[in-house]
């Protein structure tokens, strides 16, 4: 009879079980887990065998934040009874707040559910935007307010003429104010677009975009009339130079404008 001692099979599983079994356990499997933890996470080095513990305290520590926003705005809204919200958007909901230390995108979460606590503010959480929004991040989020806050050039674009390149200066406009590079800009647009919150046109934002924005959004902040920085004059100029150019060419498709169709 062979030695078993000579099978690679027999010797691969002695390896095996010595690395389960033995006393280097943590050596052989936790420590490079924990290396790339604390490199990713800052889990410190005490936390050597607890890699569960710092990741439920991380939850835990964004959950706090969140609970401590959210009180505050039930309590700005004087919401006395608050209504019973459904488990399954509620759930997805904590699952993903518990993950998002984001300041922005936590308040984000915390209008929308508090909106649905209400009782007068006739807004039912949504799966879908509990869904959406937890696709989305921070840039995500600043450009879909940006947007919703600026006069729609997407059918402007379409109607006038080609002297003026709307979506590129929009483009532009919107990645100034945002501070951020164009790279990012594309990725951050083109997950939208995926998410249906921006249309097929690029500068337009979705029927659906735009009832995520006002369930994430105060009310005070839906009426979105023009401020006095540089910025917004050049938003206003540009959508002035070009209103008598749309009205003529609206009124040529037999497409009458209102009066205040144009007034931003």
């Amino acid at each position: 009879m062979s030695d078993p001692g000579s099978d690679p099979s027999f010797t691969l599983l002695s390896k095996v079980t010595n690395a389960v079994t033995g006393d280097d356990l943590r050596e052989n499997l936790a420590t490079p887990v924990l290396r790339t933890l604390r490199h990713l996470l800052g889990v410190p080095e005490h936390f050597t065998g607890m890699m569960f513990d710092w990741l439920a305290h991380i939850r835990a520590v964004n959950l706090a934040k969140f609970s401590s926003r959210l009180d505050a705005l039930t309590g700005e809204k004087g919401i006395k009874c608050p209504l019973e919200l459904p488990s399954g958007p509620v759930l997805s909901a904590i699952n993903t707040i518990s993950l998002q230390a984001d300041e922005e995108l936590q308040n984000c979460w915390a209008e929308m559910l508090s909106k649905a606590m209400d009782p007068t503010a006739a807004y039912s959480l949504k799966m879908a935007h509990v869904a959406t929004l937890s696709e989305m991040d921070a840039l995500d989020a600043k450009i879909v307010d940006m947007m919703c806050r600026r006069p729609c050039t997407a059918l402007a674009n379409c109607i006038i003429d080609a002297e003026f390149d709307l979506t590129g200066i929009t483009k532009a406009l919107l990645i100034c104010e945002l501070s951020a590079n164009t790279e990012s800009y594309n990725a951050a647009h083109s997950n939208l677009s995926r998410l249906g919150v921006i249309g097929l046109t690029g500068m337009d934002v979705t029927p659906f975009g735009q009832s995520l924005w006002q369930a994430v959004t105060p009310a005070e902040r839906h009426c979105c009339s023009f401020g006095f920085t540089d910025l917004d004059r050049q938003w206003r100029d540009l959508w002035v130079k070009t209103s008598a150019s749309r009205e003529a060419a609206l009124k040529d498709l037999n497409m009458y404008p209102s009066n205040d169709m144009f007034s931003y």
